[in-house]
C-alpha cells in the first residue's frame, strides 16, 4: 500500500510543476508517460504496484496501465489488474457497450471492483 501511495504522491507533485511551468493541464498521456519513466527507473528497486490512469482529454477519455517495470500500455474500452482483475474482467467483459454514459460506466466500474473484492481471496488476505 505504501507503494502506491508513493507513487501517487511523486506523481501529483510533478503534475503541479508541469502545470506550473506551462501554464497547460497535464495530459493522460502526459502523468501515465510520466509514472512509467519512473517505474521503469527503479525496475531494480521496483515499486510492486500496478497502476492504470484514466483521465479526460479535450472531449475523449483515454485509459492507460502501468506494470511494476514501467511497461505502458493505452487500453480503447477497459482494462483491470490486480489479483481480483480475472473476477472484474468477467464483469466488464459482460456488460461493458461502447458508448456507454458516464453514470453507466462508474456503475458498471463499481459493479467490477465488488465482484473482484468478494471473490479474490488475496484481497481477505490482507483486510
Amino acid at each position: 500500500m505504501e507503494d502506491i501511495q508513493t507513487l501517487v504522491k511523486i506523481l501529483q507533485a510533478n503534475l503541479k510543476l508541469k502545470y506550473l511551468r506551462s501554464k497547460n493541464e497535464p495530459t493522460a498521456e502526459e502523468a501515465a508517460s510520466f509514472l512509467a519513466s519512473l517505474m521503469n527507473y527503479y525496475k531494480w528497486f521496483p515499486f510492486f504496484s500496478e497502476v492504470i490512469i484514466v483521465g479526460k482529454d479535450n472531449d475523449d477519455y483515454h485509459i492507460y496501465s502501468i506494470d511494476e517495470a514501467g511497461g505502458l500500455e493505452k487500453f480503447d474500452d477497459f482494462i483491470s489488474t490486480g489479483s481480483g482483475m480475472v473476477f472484474a474482467l468477467g464483469v466488464l467483459e459482460t456488460e461493458y457497450k461502447e458508448n456507454m454514459n458516464e453514470e453507466e460506466a462508474r456503475e458498471l466500474a463499481k459493479k467490477a471492483i465488488l465482484a473482484a473484492i468478494k471473490r479474490d481471496l488475496g484481497f481477505w488476505i490482507w483486510y
